[in-house]
């Protein structure tokens, strides 16, 4: 059974792990009898969802990194697997020696906002003796965003081998562009004749019948609101569906 002693003028608290292994934890000279309690709890719910271990049993990030990119190397393409590696290895450098349960919100938070301000990965940057200039390009949004996709999946195969309780990175603002309104980059749209060439550029008859196939299934679909907005009842419910 739990409980708290008081030796040597020190809070110790004594318990049973989910595994039936005892641990012994001293509180702070300063610490109250209330915040041993609180700690207590603390340990208690965790052993209760059985995702406690002890302190100096906690894996660090990078080992837990490791750890999932042995098993999901299995489930990727060579390509992308590679390129999560590289980024890992690049950016992740911050969190390495943080015991996995020390990755708060506000630790994931601080290291988007250092990725913000990072230079973009290039020969010149990689040299040990690199010194930054303030000109240098930034890591884009986009490779930003698959930094943080492989991140949050780290943190998931964490919460799956019950080494934390939860996943900081899913309750982190996403990232969004931070460019002038006005300024983003208008899509471009093809033509008839423009897609009529571009499919007899396509050698591959392979290549060509996949394109043609998303090129009929989009006109299908297409097709198919048409036909919905044309019913005025279909029409109201589209309208409701895209506010």
């Amino acid at each position: 059974m739990a409980c708290i002693t008081k030796r040597r003028g020190r809070y110790v608290i004594d318990c049973y792990d989910q595994h039936g292994k005892r641990y012994r934890k001293s509180m702070k000279a300063d610490a109250t009898k209330e915040l041993a309690h609180k700690k207590l709890r603390e340990i208690e719910a965790k052993i209760e969802r059985r995702t406690f271990i002890h302190e100096k049993k906690t894996p660090l990030f990078y080992q837990v990194k490791t750890e999932w990119f042995e098993h999901k190397r299995q489930f990727l393409r060579e390509n992308t697997w590679e390129t999560c590696e590289a980024n890992s290895q690049i950016y992740f450098e911050s969190l390495d020696n943080l015991r996995i349960n020390q990755i708060t919100i506000a630790t994931i938070e601080k290291f988007i906002a250092e990725l913000q301000n990072k230079p973009r990965s290039t020969a010149a940057t990689r040299k040990p003796d690199f010194i930054p200039t303030g000109e240098e390009k930034k890591i884009s949004l986009n490779t930003m965003r698959k930094i943080l996709v492989t991140l949050n999946q780290i943190m998931a195969y964490a919460v799956r081998h019950r080494l934390i309780d939860y996943n900081p990175v899913r309750d982190t603002e996403r990232l969004r562009n931070q460019g002038k309104e006005g300024q983003e980059k208008a899509i471009a749209i093809l033509t008839p004749e423009q897609i009529r060439n571009f499919l007899e550029a396509v050698a591959d008859q392979k290549h060509r019948t996949l394109f043609l196939t998303a090129i009929m299934t989009i006109l299908s679909v297409l097709v198919r609101i048409s036909s919905l907005c044309a019913n005025p009842l279909m029409r109201a419910g589209l309208t409701m569906l895209t506010m």
